[in-house]
């Protein structure tokens, strides 16, 4: 557990032991009594409010639960700094969210049972977050996921979530290339209306049901738009897939290609679709076979470096999508670059926008349950939470009567090996 700020203990500690050793309740009894009782009662005597931030610390996503956490901590040291809080301080604690569901979601409630915690922000991972979202709508406090997973919102009233559903940007994704695309694959060029009768080939990796159904919502969305669709394809992205998949891609003529997969086995498989025979280099400069190029759209978990990186040429005016990216245009993230490197030594990733963005609706829903913030104030405050400017997307971060948030998402074209921000096609 990694803390930001010191803290002193209360006499709702002692109002803990009372239920403890004075009373013959069952332990999960006395628990949600405390909980029931520390949702509604200011934390007198606490000098600073614990918020806690649940992100992967260890093993491979590590470095992505640095940069999350990095993000929410410099959002809420921004707002606390800038005296958004009034007498308000706050004791801002990290914790590993690694391990299964269950796991994750048990290890929510006892830091919140240990620490008097007012909100919770994170975990990450959608499954550890609808785990931990339903324990929170048991012991009643408020959570604020990062995870995408409208499942987090269902539980209750108690878990709130960042991120809006990923289908809203792939219908964004499928009318920008069904309405925007040229002839020549360029997704920038004008086109007057939605070019119907186009051929749409859809490749997801197989046994992942996230991407499955990712791709049968751009497939819906496209067919829509008018799209044709001429082949569907399951991959085995851990197998030697590359040429077998790349000749059936290459014999459907498809206009349109749609990747629903990582960014690694995405750009390697669009480099061999239009350069047969070669293997993907790691080299932008590398040259592509005369082949037509259909215009390759990725989903947003692709929108990493990786994916021009390997991609290279043959990436060249792919369109894909994200919450946050550094490339995004707009004074309040060139404004953030800089804190953040000022701040932590190193520029800012996709992860550290995404967690600022999360530290800054947290910051407003604190801000707004009161100088004696408790659970269930902040609870109502993030309720109450709409119309806000935050890091991701375009325009204001909106939430309906059932905490779902929405938000314009923001399109990119690969364009010289870099993602460069693009007007969504209806949007100009």
């Amino acid at each position: 557990m990694t803390i930001f700020h010191l803290r002193f203990r209360s006499n709702s500690q002692v109002l803990y032991a009372h239920l403890t050793y004075a009373t013959a309740l069952p332990a999960f009894a006395k628990r949600l009594l405390l909980a029931g009782l520390l949702a509604t009662q200011p934390l007198v005597g606490y000098a600073e409010h614990v918020v806690g931030v649940f992100a992967p610390l260890s093993g491979a996503y590590a470095p992505i639960g640095r940069s999350l956490r990095n993000g929410v901590v410099l959002a809420l040291e921004q707002a606390e700094d800038g005296g958004r809080f009034g007498d308000v301080r706050l004791s801002i604690r990290t914790v590993d969210d690694s391990g299964p569901p269950k796991a994750v979601a048990e290890r929510v409630t006892k830091f919140v049972r240990d620490e008097y915690a007012i909100l919770v922000i994170g975990p990450a991972i959608s499954s550890q977050a609808e785990a931990a979202a339903d324990l929170a709508n048991h012991v009643r406090f408020p959570l604020l996921a990062l995870g995408a997973s409208e499942g987090i919102t269902a539980t209750g009233k108690w878990a709130f979530r960042l991120t809006m559903s990923p289908y809203k940007t792939l219908h964004a994704l499928a009318a920008q290339a069904f309405a925007a695309q040229g002839t020549t694959g360029n997704a920038l060029a004008p086109a007057s209306a939605t070019r119907t009768g186009q051929r749409l080939a859809l490749i997801h990796a197989k046994g992942n049901r996230g991407y499955a159904s990712q791709a049968a919502e751009f497939r819906a969305a496209a067919v829509r738009a008018g799209a044709r669709v001429v082949g569907d394809f399951a991959v085995d992205v851990a197998s030697d897939f590359l040429n077998t998949t790349s000749a059936a891609v290459r014999d459907t003529a498809a206009d349109v290609v749609f990747f629903a997969m990582d960014a690694e086995p995405g750009a390697a498989l669009a480099y061999a679709i239009t350069t047969p025979n070669l293997t993907p280099p790691d080299n932008p400069a590398a040259p592509t076979a005369a082949l037509k190029r259909p215009l390759f759209v990725f989903p947003p978990a692709a929108a990493q470096a990786a994916l021009a990186r390997i991609g290279g040429p043959a990436v060249e005016q792919a369109l894909t999508a994200a919450d946050y990216l550094p490339e995004a245009q707009s004074e309040a993230n060139t404004q953030f670059r800089a804190a953040y490197q000022a701040r932590f030594g190193e520029p800012a990733n996709a992860w550290a926008g995404t967690g600022f963005a999360a530290g800054q609706l947290a910051s407003e829903a604190i801000r707004n349950a009161g100088p004696n913030p408790t659970p269930e104030t902040v609870r109502l405050a993030l309720e109450r939470v709409s119309g806000v400017d935050l890091l991701i997307g375009r325009g204001r971060w909106q939430q309906d009567a059932g905490r779902n948030p929405s938000y314009a998402p923001q399109l990119y074209v690969v364009r010289d090996g870099k993602f460069a921000p693009i007007t969504p096609a209806g949007s100009r």
